[in-house]
């Protein structure tokens, strides 16, 4: 019997034993997923977050860049040529670059990575949205072309391309849309289009090399997504000799092409041409590893009746003048979407006026249908040039508006800027230093946000951005 007591005394001394050791156990093995120091709190879901993390300082500063020649108006189209506002024609296309040296971009040092999360941010509009799933961009124009690739060797092109795509890098940035046809002409090697005046100072039907092949290469060396830059319906100065197999010169005298200003422009309601733009865009998306074909906002460039009134009464069919445009422009944009994905899982996107009233009714461009309806874009990307409470529609008021016009969940809203007022205004709040960082940062809270653009290359990386690329640096960072 006494054995018997001993054994269930020792038997319970072994569970009290065990009870507290599991006991300890427990609460060191809770106590190892909260970082010294910090404690669980409802900002930390558990969620992995790229912003939470610092990323190195490349430390690359920018050079090779030119300040140059983009117009000082009040408008809405990035491509330099008109004031779609106005509606008038600028001349400042024909400045020719002025090369400058920038100086040495600071930046803000984004330090060592760490295993350790840093605390999470307390508002809400301080959260930055991960590295991979903003589009970080800029344009790249065949302004700029103008002083890297005009009478210059492959070698001497793709050196200046490095340059380019290094300064992108070390800013934070993660794609670059290139021009890849800006007036009926082609920077890669087209079997529709000549090669772009912009070659030689000639429209010509051989290339000299391939621009784009190039681009595309040093791109994605470096981790950058490219996108080709189309304006599908503009064409070269009335000026300009045509090459021998030029489009425009096998349409002259015909409906397919009319005049408006200083351009030929292919017309947007005939079948024939809406096909040329599709072959354009299949050659592009079948021959180069491009992550995705972007669009300008040329589309129709006048309201006057005349220039199709022939194309209107053959295929009108009792609609309006303007829905026969509308519906001629969203055919091609939705057949566009549709040949693209058939062949690539890309994006297509197309970058409108920000002026909402002058893309439906000026260039018949249906953005409020395509940014509520699958099937026509990935992307909207406004340009939205404006400074904070100027004039009728301020910054603020537009992106208000877009905000309300890409509403579908299939349609991301990516937001342009115009570094380029900063670079030439210098007034206002394009002197603050800051307005781009500002803009990005009130942009971030849209729904469908998905990146910004900036406007151009040649401006972003110009002495004048120095301060405003260190200030926009630190939210990419």
């Amino acid at each position: 019997m006494k054995i018997y007591e001993n054994l269930k005394i020792s038997i319970c001394l072994l569970l009290c034993f065990f009870m507290a050791a599991g006991s300890n156990l427990t609460a060191d093995s809770e106590q190892a997923f909260i970082p010294s120091g910090e404690t669980l709190s409802s900002e930390q879901d558990g969620t992995y977050s790229e912003e939470n993390f610092s990323i190195p300082d490349t430390g690359t500063p920018p050079g090779n860049a030119s300040a140059s020649d983009t117009s000082d108006s009040s408008d809405t189209s990035h491509s330099a040529d008109t004031d779609v506002n106005s509606q008038q024609t600028s001349a400042s296309e024909e400045k020719t670059p002025s090369s400058s040296s920038p100086s040495q971009q600071s930046g803000t040092s984004g330090g060592s990575s760490s295993a350790k999360p840093e605390a999470a941010p307390s508002k809400p509009s301080q959260v930055k949205p991960a590295e991979k799933t903003e589009m970080r961009a800029v344009w790249i124009s065949f302004l700029e072309y103008r002083s890297i690739l005009k009478n210059k060797s492959e070698s001497q092109f793709r050196s200046s391309v490095k340059k380019y795509f290094d300064n992108c890098v070390s800013l934070g940035l993660n794609t670059v849309i290139v021009h890849a046809r800006s007036h009926g002409d082609a920077f890669y090697k087209s079997g529709y289009f000549p090669a772009s005046v912009d070659f030689t100072g000639k429209r010509q039907d051989s290339f000299p090399f391939d621009p784009l092949e190039i681009m595309v290469k040093e791109a994605h060396a470096r981790g950058l997504k490219i996108e080709a830059w189309v304006n599908p319906y503009r064409a070269n100065r009335l000026t300009e000799q045509f090459s021998e197999n030029d489009p425009v010169k096998k349409w002259l005298g015909t409906d397919k092409v009319f005049t408006n200003g200083e351009y030929y422009y292919f017309n947007p309601g005939e079948p024939e041409v809406r096909r040329l733009v599709l072959n354009g865009i299949i050659e592009l998306v079948e021959n180069y590893d491009i992550d995705g074909i972007h669009f300008d906002d040329y589309f129709y460039p006048t309201t006057d009746s005349s220039v199709d009134k022939n194309t209107y009464a053959k295929y009108g069919a009792g609609r309006t003048l303007k829905k026969f445009r509308t519906d001629s422009v969203n055919e091609l944009v939705k057949t566009v979407y549709s040949e693209i994905k058939k062949r690539k899982n890309i994006t297509f996107g197309i970058s409108p006026q920000g002026n909402i009233d002058n893309c439906l009714n000026f260039n018949y461009a249906d953005v409020k249908l395509w940014g509520s309806t699958a099937g026509y874009v990935d992307y909207l990307a406004p340009q939205l040039y404006w400074d904070y409470g100027q004039g009728s529609l301020p910054y603020e008021t537009a992106l208000a508006n877009w905000k309300k016009t890409v509403t579908s969940p299939s349609v991301k809203l990516i937001t342009g800027h115009a570094a380029y007022r900063v670079a030439e205004n210098g007034t206002g709040g394009w002197a603050s230093g800051d307005i781009l960082k500002r803009q990005v940062s009130d942009a971030r809270g849209a729904a469908n946000y998905g990146g910004f653009i900036m406007f151009r290359y040649d401006h972003l990386f110009s002495d004048a951005l120095e301060t405003e690329r260190r200030n926009l640096k630190s939210i990419l960072t």
